[in-house]
Formats: C-alpha cells, structure tokens, sequence
C-alpha cells in the first residue's frame, strides 16, 4: 500500500497541515548518499510544499525516509536549512 494511500486514513487528523503547504504526491526524491534505490521503481512519497520550503516523506527500502529544505527560487534554496534522514523508531 503506497504512502499517499496510508496518509488518507488519516486526513482529518492532518488538515490543518494542509491549509498552508499544498499535500501532493511526490513520485521520487534522490539524495547521492543513499544506497542504490532506483528512483525510478519507488512507490510515491507525499510532499508538504509551500513557496519558499518543502519537506518529503517516502518510504525507501523498508525505511520512512524525508528531506526538507529550501524551495521555488534559488535565493529560498540557499537561505533555508535542509536535511535528509530516516526515521528510526518507525515501522512501515
């Protein structure tokens, strides 16, 4: 079952996180760190964007793994801090 999917079962509970950011799916985020997952296989991760940050959840080799960061013009990208990680203490 794909993220975007699982995250419908709980839409009430994160409207609010939708009144800003626009909620969409996000087919594949790659950071040259990460081991060899092809980007191009993955199931789709959901994305939380607005005009200058945007943050993206995708599920990556059994792990939940996100990004967030800068977004829109090149000015927001470098201002705004970013990160990359994988949840630890999630199950999926």
């Amino acid at each position: 079952m794909s993220l975007p999917y699982e995250l419908e079962k709980y839409r009430e509970d994160i409207q609010h996180l939708k009144e800003v950011p626009t909620l969409g799916e996000c087919s594949s985020f790659a950071d040259l760190c990460w081991d060899e997952a092809d980007p191009l296989t993955l199931d789709p991760g959901i994305k939380f964007e607005t005009m200058e940050r945007i943050v993206v959840l995708q599920r990556i080799k059994g792990q939940l793994r996100y990004f967030a960061g800068g977004w829109g013009k090149q000015e927001n990208v470098d201002k705004v801090p970013n990160g990359f990680g994988v949840f630890l203490n999630i199950r999926i």
